[in-house]
């Protein structure tokens, strides 16, 4: 293993490790996650920043011996790295002609794909630390005759996971289709609804349309094969021209930096651009850039910016020389390189993973848009290279990251890498309310609702519909007679929402209210009213390790203590304890009523870390483990602790209060209380009363009068800067679509006032990009010396459209009060009114066709 010091640009020795077998190619790919290891860069200098390679690249070999895994090893105190062989758990050792190595069951790491002889492909699931299972169920379908030679990894549908076009010793080409769930099955390739033969396959975006096309290699012709979408979203290809060619293998990358991919021949070690530009309509055609030397057949070639001086170079193995050969073309377009960083970014903590995504997001598609033009990538490595030509501006930048979360870059520079460290995308409906300077986030709602979510023990995350949620009434105010108040879905997920109600609260300005916002079973989240006029502060905070978040945590101030210094998944950290000391006084009696108001938010895993925790768990991994909710813990007369409260209900979401009511557990003698859990909590105030007074407080039910249901968009998003959840901006909407669709039905626009009067199973379904309004009559002002604070109650449910959620990619099958779970086993409503509310408010369905399109000229 080689590296290039940056001081001086010579390459020396880093590492080596002896073979003892015949392996005949290497793939250089991070499988173990481990960038912790490595220095992390800083957000703020990521653009124009190639220090944004953070992961430790391992080694797979393969070859006639099979396959070689090398674990890339570095000693912390030496600062030497090893390369450590890892052997896959096989009972045989089988030939290897082909390896692709990919992120098939989408849940954040990378798979292996191995062509080991006729009719056979071993797939190994990546269970992490370096633990692989060899799936005996997929692939489907593959035919007994068929000896991969090659494997090319691409949504080649665009419906959000990746698939894999093959092709065959024999010529013939075909498709491993995803069918999630780690499962891919085989299936033909067609043009023209004749089956495709060829030696070598390239995917391209070549005519800008936003739907893949493919270049075939036979013997003596490179076909073009135009991808065309349907109205429906089905995908065909139609043979559009054909040029006579005498090769082995190409490959497509833009050399010449003009906007649009040459071809690189590997034979005559030939560069072809195109004819015609990408806007013409004629057929496509290469023609002579350059000729180079020849090269053996089998030579290997890798294509980088190896100088990054902003165009692409070639590394050469041909006959067991190696060969770096820059690109010293003159006149060369403007361009950019874009090297993703797949996990969010912590500025107060650069050592954390969330193992959402492999860490170079391989596997993800990168769309640009620059002036007229319109450029698709399948990112294969760390650096996606962009030609742009002429263009001194890049419009945007999309990346679709492989579990399906888009991302947008806006204006980013060009003639630099840019390195974008992917964002936190996951939650439930937003609630905005709406006052006299504005239109204001509060929280998200339904929690406690999910549909179909795996959890980290293999089961269904259980279901509450009902939730009664405060809204501060400083944020909500009369406009116009009424209280206005939008529920809007802005990510790739469904709510269904069967009655929404707003209870105002009226009360002495001197206390505060706050209402029992747990996410937990019945018994623990029971509707209740907590008002309190004698808020303390801890005497102080710790965490696990003697850090005080005192200062973090004294008030509501938006500056939140994060409690573990690892994270070592999306919503799984190291086990954390928050401990307090409460005062008590000898005025407060001997058996005080005490309580907790906890204010905080909360990151949990989605279902593709859920499933990849569980994977993991089940393969006997000891890495990751079931993240634990809180746990409240008191000491004994001995002064040991011990679990007081086994599960106290936790914070979900967005920033909300909880209340822990400890009068029965708390150590009168010793006032001391720990939180435990190993969930991604982050406080912004922790605080307690004792014996509140009993105070009058009015609640009023106020009329909802009116319920709109239309297409809005998504907000701005401001990322927080002190470990709070991002910030939203409910006046700035991106022009284009960011999220996806999904499948199913989701209500008609308009008036939905009727769905939403009672619990009645006829529910508002909203879709990506929906906003509901409400309109409740309003109230005379509270009398003098009095507040007035709100508490919406809403019933309903809400499923995202990850991966691994149950059937997560539909809107359907609607949820029910009846179900016992879901999926269910019982029978959905039949009445005739249940019928007519299908017929009348659930015949829209969503086109993805926007969406794919957002940035196509």
């Amino acid at each position: 293993l080689w590296g290039r010091q940056e001081q001086d640009g010579e390459w020396s020795l880093i590492c080596a490790a002896a073979l003892d077998a015949d392996y005949t190619n290497v793939i250089a790919v991070d499988l173990d996650a481990d960038e912790r290891e490595a220095p992390r860069a800083v957000k703020a200098d990521l653009p124009g920043n190639p220090d944004c390679r953070r992961a430790d690249m391992d080694l797979l070999l393969y070859g006639p011996a099979g396959i070689l895994l090398l674990k890339n090893q570095l000693d912390q105190e030496t600062g030497t790295r090893t390369l450590a062989p890892q052997q896959l758990d096989s009972d045989e050792k089988l030939a290897v002609s082909a390896v692709t190595v990919v992120d098939v069951d989408i849940d954040g790491d990378l798979d292996i794909l191995a062509a080991t002889g006729a009719g056979n492909i071993q797939q190994w699931s990546n269970k992490t630390d370096w633990t692989f299972a060899l799936r005996t169920d997929s692939p489907a379908n593959l035919p007994q005759d068929f000896v991969v030679k090659q494997f090319l990894p691409v949504d080649i549908d665009r419906d959000v996971d990746l698939d894999i076009l093959v092709v065959a010793e024999n010529g013939q080409c075909g498709m491993l289709e995803n069918l999630r769930h780690g499962i891919v099955r085989y299936r033909d390739l067609t043009a023209d609804e004749e089956p495709v033969q060829g030696s070598y396959l390239a995917i391209s975006d070549w005519n800008g349309d936003a739907t893949w096309d493919l270049f075939v290699l036979n013997s003596d012709s490179l076909q073009f094969l135009r991808g065309i979408t349907t109205a429906n979203g089905k995908l065909t290809f139609q043979r559009a021209s054909t040029q006579k060619a005498q090769a082995d293998k190409f490959q497509l990358a833009d050399f010449d930096n003009d906007g649009h991919e040459d071809l690189l021949r590997h034979d005559d070690f030939a560069f072809l651009g195109p004819l015609e530009p990408i806007e013409s309509t004629k057929p496509r055609t290469f023609v002579p850039l350059l000729m180079g030397t020849e090269l053996n057949s089998t030579a290997n070639v890798e294509i980088a910016d190896i100088d990054t001086n902003g165009t692409l170079d070639l590394l050469t193995i041909d006959n067991g020389r190696v060969t770096l050969r820059r690109n010293t073309s003159q006149g060369t377009g403007n361009w950019f390189n874009l090297g993703l960083v797949a996990d969010e970014y912590d500025p107060n903590n650069p050592a954390i993973s969330s193992r959402r995504m492999n860490h170079y997001g391989i596997g993800s598609t990168v769309e640009v848009r620059a002036g007229n033009r319109f450029q698709a990538r399948v990112v294969n490595g760390p650096h996606t290279h962009i030609g742009l030509g002429n263009i001194e501006q890049v419009d945007s930048v999309r990346i679709v990251w492989t579990n399906g979360i888009p991302q947008h870059h806006l204006t980013p520079p060009i003639n630099a890498l840019l390195c974008e460290a992917q964002i936190v995308l996951s939650s439930c409906p937003y609630l905005y309310v709406e006052n006299s300077s504005g239109t204001h986030f509060v929280t998200d709602l339904l929690w406690a609702a999910p549909l179909g979510l795996p959890s980290p023990t293999g089961e269904l995350v259980p279901s509450r519909p009902w939730e009664y949620i405060k809204i501060p009434g400083e944020l909500l105010e009369p406009v116009d007679g009424k209280y206005r108040l939008h529920i809007t879905e802005e990510l790739r997920e469904a709510t269904y929402l069967d009655e929404v109600r707003l209870i105002a609260i009226d009360h002495p300005a001197e206390v505060e209210v706050f209402t029992n916002e747990k996410v937990g079973p019945p018994s623990v989240a029971e509707h209740k009213l907590h008002v309190t006029g004698n808020l303390r502060m801890p005497s102080g905070v710790t965490n696990q390790h003697g850090r005080d978040l005192l200062p973090e945590v004294a008030s509501v101030d938006d500056v939140y203590a994060k409690p573990f210094d690892d994270q070592l998944a999306h919503g799984l950290t190291e086990p954390t304890v928050v401990e307090m000391k409460l005062g008590i006084d000898e005025q407060a009696g001997e058996h005080p009523q005490v309580k907790l108001f906890l204010t905080g938010w909360l990151h949990a895993p989605d279902a593709g870390v859920s499933a990849a925790i569980h994977e993991h768990i089940s393969a006997g991994g000891t890495l990751l483990s079931i993240p634990q909710p809180l746990s409240l813990w008191v000491p004994n007369e001995n002064g040991e602790w011990t679990e007081a409260i086994p599960f106290t209900g936790f914070v979900g979401g967005k920033t909300k209060t909880i209340v822990l009511d400890v009068s029965a557990v708390l150590n009168r003698d010793d006032p001391r209380i720990q939180l435990r859990s190993s969930m991604e909590f982050a406080w912004d105030r922790i605080a307690y009363s004792v014996n509140d007074p009993e105070v009058e407080v009015i609640q009023t039910p106020l009329e909802l009068v009116a319920a709109d249901l239309h297409y809005r968009g998504v907000s701005a998003v401001t990322p927080h800067s002190h470990n709070g959840p991002d910030h939203y901006s409910y006046d700035q909407v991106p022009f284009t679509p960011q999220v996806g669709t999904m499948q199913g039905h989701f209500t008609r626009f308009g008036d939905v006032l009727p769905l939403l009067q009672s619990s009645d199973n006829m529910l508002v379904v909203e879709g990506p990009g929906d906003e509901l309004t409400l309109e409740f009559a309003a109230l005379p002002a509270p009398p003098e010396g009095w507040a007035r604070d709100f508490v919406i109650y809403s019933v309903g449910w809400d499923k995202d459209a990850q991966m691994h959620t149950v059937y997560g990619q539909s809107s359907e099958p609607l949820p029910f009060h009846e179900m016992s779970s879901y999926p269910y086993i019982e029978s959905p409503p039949d009445t005739p009114e249940y019928r007519e509310y299908l017929r009348t408010y659930q015949t829209r369905t969503l086109n993805n066709a926007e969406f794919r399109k957002a940035l196509v000229p």
